[in-house]
């Protein structure tokens, strides 16, 4: 299981490469993991994701928002840790 293998520090790292494609990927297995159930997708706020994501999106143009963007358009804004 992915929270088992203690997973997401890397991919949030992997959110700050300097490989667009790499970047993107991340972006892409974050917001996958999270469309899950609440559950997963609390953990990957948690663990500090939704900070990981604004700062991708924020550093990133053209398609590599995308991912990011979608994922906190569709769920991450409505956990109320985050209000």
């Amino acid at each position: 299981m992915v929270v088992a293998a203690d997973v997401f520090p890397k991919i949030f790292l992997a959110l700050k490469d300097i490989d667009p494609q790499v970047r993107r990927n991340a972006a892409i297995v974050v917001r996958e993991v999270c469309k899950h159930n609440v559950l997963l997708a609390q953990v990957v706020v948690s663990n500090g994701g939704a900070a990981a994501l604004v700062e991708n999106v924020a550093d990133t143009c053209g398609s590599e928002r995308l991912p990011g963007n979608q994922l906190l358009d569709s769920k991450i804004h409505r956990f109320p840790i985050l209000h």
